[in-house]
Order: structure tokens, then sequence, then C-alpha cells
């Protein structure tokens, strides 16, 4: 399976020295993008996408959240309120290892009591990360401890922490808080747990993206890993006959005023490809397109006679990935139709007279346009979003950067959003609402290949 880091060179800002995040996908050991859980009626569960190595909460969840909104995607919340837990299986630690991930430390508990974030287990707490009473992060591990000088609340923070070396070590947002020498633990069999179930009081916090190695990433390593958004999954469309069916007449979906479609793409040919439609074949309340009717053009289809907008010709997008945004604003009889590529206008069309059409049984899909022949998408599609209003430039930005900073500003006016980060199984996850969609015909589940990932910077 491809890894997950970017597979291109970036610049490390450590004395200007060339870091391959590829680099760090060296003695990856497991990583948990908390993009969503699954409940299994008996337990909560977040995915291991690399080693395999779950996190379950045997309480079922009640405190534990993935949702939307964070700056780099979803997120896996914790609360005080049921002490639940996320516990891995037997995860050794007889060896180095570095653990990184991104936090937001929201509410406090007004009594000033420390937190176990995280904690390692086997008999007693060996490793533990806690968010003290004073708003300070410590690390211990095996007897040792090391904490920070600031405090940490209130904002997104990168946090790195290990050992290797001989040393115990602790980052914070890519700089080095501190490191003692100590002997090495030699456990296999305890377990890694995020919150305690033996904590209590009123706070609250947010983790996402958690990366663990089976080695002491460097200095400059940690300071890239801190600016990376992990992502790269989507599905594979072979062009033929896969698409992923999203609803019938899903009022949700059935967008037929102004609404704006974005997502990922990478198309494996210039020609034919619907990549978000609510359509039959000769009716389209939308369809959003590339080369559908006019190679290496973006389209918007209000019927099956033909575009009512495309973008500037010449885009040549295949072959590559993609952030393509389409937007409609106006109202009937007048509609203004926009397009983006990678944040850059690529055209508009305005006084549109031709409205969206309905024949009463359309059919909303991710890679098809209706029973429309010959118009079914071929390559990879990620990070599918709909909205019932018009985004403007600078939310697109947003979106096509994966947020360099705040939450989402585009949230407000989301009415499904399909990660593809599924990696198994037929279902669609509607990350926003309850339009679960259905993968048609065998789409592959993908990872990587240079797929949507983003600088993002958290200073």
């Amino acid at each position: 399976m491809p890894l997950p880091f970017l597979q291109v060179p970036v610049l490390s800002r450590i004395s200007g020295a060339a870091v391959e995040p590829a680099d760090l996908n060296d003695g990856l050991y497991s990583l948990y993008l908390f993009e969503e859980g699954i409940d299994t009626g008996s337990e909560y569960q977040v995915a291991d996408v690399i080693g395999g190595r779950h996190l379950d909460d045997s309480n079922n969840g009640y405190s534990i959240s993935i949702e939307g909104g964070g700056t780099r995607g979803n997120r896996c919340g914790f609360g005080a309120s049921s002490f639940a837990e996320l516990t891995s299986s037997a995860f050794p630690v007889n060896g180095d290892r570095t653990f990184c991930f991104d936090i937001n430390f929201t509410t406090q508990d007004t009594s000033g009591s420390d937190v176990k974030v995280f904690h390692y287990l086997s008999g007693t707490s060996k490793i533990k990360l806690e968010w003290l009473g004073n708003n300070k992060l410590k690390y211990t591990y095996n007897g040792v401890s090391i904490t920070t000088s600031v405090t940490v609340g209130g904002q997104l923070r990168n946090v790195a922490f290990g050992h290797g070396d001989g040393k115990a070590f602790l980052y914070l947002d890519g700089t080095l808080v501190g490191e003692s020498t100590v002997a090495q633990l030699t456990d296999t069999t305890g377990t890694i747990t995020w919150l305690n179930t033996d904590e209590s009081g009123d706070y609250e916090f947010y983790i996402d993206q958690c990366s663990v190695h089976a080695r002491r990433l460097t200095a400059a390593e940690i300071t890239l890993r801190q600016t990376l958004f992990i992502g790269g999954f989507h599905y594979q469309l072979d062009g033929s006959n896969d698409y992923v069916a999203l609803s019938n007449e899903d009022t949700t979906l059935a967008l037929s005023g102004e609404m704006s479609i974005s997502a990922w793409i990478k198309a494996d040919s210039d020609s034919g490809n619907a990549i978000v439609a609510n359509a039959t074949g000769s009716t389209a309340i939308y369809s959003f397109s590339y080369g559908q009717s006019a190679s290496g053009k973006l389209e918007m289809w209000h019927t099956g006679a033909g575009p009512v907008a495309s973008s500037t010709a010449g885009l040549a997008l295949a072959g590559d990935w993609h952030h393509v945004v389409v937007t409609r604003s106006g109202s009937a009889g007048d509609w203004t139709v926009s397009f983006y590529v990678d944040a850059v206008a690529k055209g508009s069309t305005a006084g549109i007279s031709t409205d969206p059409t309905s024949s009463g049984s359309q059919e909303a899909v991710i890679g098809r346009f209706g029973s429309f022949s010959g118009a079914y998408f071929d390559g990879s599609v990620a990070d599918v979003r709909l909205y019932d209003d018009v985004l403007t430039s600078g939310e697109i930005s947003w979106l096509k950067n994966f947020g360099t900073s705040g939450d989402d500003p585009t949230s407000a006016n989301l009415v499904a959003h399909y990660y593809c980060a599924e990696g198994t199984g037929t279902v669609a996850k509607d990350s926003e609402g309850s339009s679960d969609g259905t993968l048609t015909n065998g789409p592959a589940h993908g990872v990587n290949d240079k797929t949507p990932y983003a600088q993002v910077s958290t200073s």
C-alpha cells in the first residue's frame, strides 16, 4: 500500500536543509487520522490505517466524538462527562518511538486537576502526556519528566514526544522543549490509552492525525512533520461503470438554487469525466464535469443537451491532483456559474437563462452523469463537498490549502461532505449529514500517490 506522506521534497525551516516528507515513512508504525469512527455496537473504534493496531472504546464512545470543524479536517473529541477512552491492543514500546499528533485543549477543569491525555499502561503508567492544572504540558517516560515552560490551551498545537538514543524528548510546535537521559523500557504487552477512565472533572480536548514512528525522528523531521496535513485517501473510478450512488431525490442534495461543489480530482484523461451530478440522462439539477463535451474544460450542465457554462479551455488537468470548484449564483432565469482550479479563477458565465431541471427521479452521484452515456469519471476523487451557498474566493483558497489557520469558514452552509477515507467496504460516509452513499460496481479505495496534501503552518 502506498505510504501516507507526500513523495516530493519540500524545504525544512531548519537551516534551509532539504527534508523530504517521504523520509517520515521510514519506520512509520501506526497512523490514526480520526476522520471517522466506527460504532460496532459493543465498542467505538478508530482504525490504524498502517499497522492495524486499532483503538477501541469499551464504553461505546459516549464522551468521544468524531466531528468536523477542525483546522485540518475532522478530529476526535474527548470530554469528562462519561470518562470514555480509546485504548489500543498490545502495543510494544521496546524500542525507539516517536509519537506525533495535533491537539487542541479547549476547556480546562476549574479545579485545576491534571489530566492524562495519553499514556502507556503496562501494570503501571510508564509513559504519560499530561495536561496540567497550570495549563502546561508534561511528558513522563519511565520516571523521567519534561514540562513545557509555556501554556498550551486555546489553540491547535503539534506535539511530538518519545524516546530514542537513550533519551526521552518532548517537542512543541516543532521546537525542542527538552530531553533527558533515561533507561529504555522493554515492555511489549501494554496498551496505549487516550484519556484514562479514572480522570474526572470538566475538561475537553481534541486530537487529530496521530503518527507513531518506530525510531526517533530528527529535529528537522519533527519540524517538518508539524507542518504536514496527512491526507491521501480517495476513490478510484474506472471510467467504465464505477460510481458512488449518493441518493435518489434526496432533498438535501437537490440543490436547485445557489450552490457550490468542491472536490479533489486526478483524472486519467481530459475528456468525458462527470465529477458530481444530480441528474438523469436528459435533466440535471446540476452536473459538474471535466471534459464531458469539450476536452480540457470544466463544465456545468442543467440539461442533457449540453453545458450551460464552461471554464477556460486547455486546462490539461489529467495525470495529477487538482482542487476544482464550481459555484452557481443568482436566481431563476439569471444564473452565473464560475469555475476554479487550485483556487485560481478559470472563467465565469453570467446571464444563464436555462434553469436547473428535474424529472422527479434524479440521481445524485459521484463519478457519473445519471444515465448519460460515456460520462463516467476516469480517475480518482477525494474530499467531495456540497454547499447550498456560493463559496467566496477566500473560502476556496482555504479549502485548497486545507486550512492555514482557524476553523473551517465554509462549514455553515456545508450540506454533505465525503472524505472518501473509509479505506474499505461499500459505504461512502457523509461526515456532515445523513446522505451516505454506496460505492457501486467496484470502485477501489486508494491512498496517497501524491493525493492532496498541504503544508500547513501551526505557528
